[in-house]
């Protein structure tokens, strides 16, 4: 029972949209740009056209490895080494996404449920700075608390996070809090809102949306995000990434 499961997992993450976060980026001779990842989810083809996030680069994938085996095709959760064409290996960081045109956004602002360490040496307040990583990346960001004035140890609320720099990300993705100095781990949790426009603390209506996205059905989740974006240009392929659906 537990194998069907984990088969179906696998398929499912296959049969989505192609997402990689690129942790490793060199120059090949004869080559060219290589960069390297873990396959989120989807599949990548020799001789795709994927865009990279956050620059909006168009390229081509010239060719795969897989622990240094050539491969005509890989999916999720496959490590993969992709050969790009149209972007030059200085032109690429540890952090950019890999996804189909069109499909990812960077944003500035993103909106998170996270549950602070039970050990963490002190409450999480708004305007304090922390590391905030996601995929393969690691930038700075400033908090603001949503739901309560203050995170305690163990405790779990909502958070806008300030970037220092923009980040292409989807719904649901993991993210961790340290601090800037020393970097203790503070927490953890999910991405919900990666397009966040800014959220007052005050707004219970708001608060019932973000509730929706962190633990509703594929319907409250599509519903919560088209309220939260009503205000922005969107359509319903952007419902992956706004809301996993």
């Amino acid at each position: 029972d537990a194998a069907r499961k984990a088969a179906a997992a696998r398929l499912h993450r296959e049969q989505l949209p192609f997402r990689m976060a690129i942790d490793r980026t060199f120059s090949a001779p004869g080559h060219g740009t290589v960069v390297t990842g873990s396959i989120a989810s989807g599949c990548v083809k020799t001789g795709d056209r994927l865009e990279l996030q956050p620059s909006g680069t168009q390229v081509r994938v010239r060719g795969l490895q897989n622990h240094d085996m050539a491969c005509e095709e890989l999916s999720a959760g496959q490590r993969a080494a992709l050969n790009l064409a149209g972007v030059r290996f200085d032109e690429v960081g540890r952090g950019d996404a890999l996804a189909p045109s069109g499909m990812l956004q960077s944003s500035r602002t993103v909106t998170a449920q996270i549950t602070l360490n039970p050990s963490a040496p002190r409450p999480l307040r708004s305007r304090t700075r922390v590391r905030f990583h996601v995929g393969a990346s690691e930038v700075q960001a400033a908090v603001r608390t949503l739901d309560a004035a203050e995170l305690k140890a163990g405790d779990t609320g909502y958070v806008q996070l300030m970037l220092s720099e923009a980040v292409a990300v989807t719904w649901g993705e993991a993210c961790i809090l340290r601090a800037v100095s020393p970097m203790e781990l503070l927490g953890g949790g999910r991405v919900i809102d990666p397009w966040a426009a800014r959220i007052k603390r005050s707004s219970a209506g708001v608060l019932t949306h973000l509730d929706a996205l962190a633990r509703g059905t594929e319907n409250a989740r599509v519903a919560a995000a088209a309220f939260l974006h009503r205000e922005s240009d969107w359509s319903a392929d952007d419902m992956f990434v706004l809301a996993g659906v």
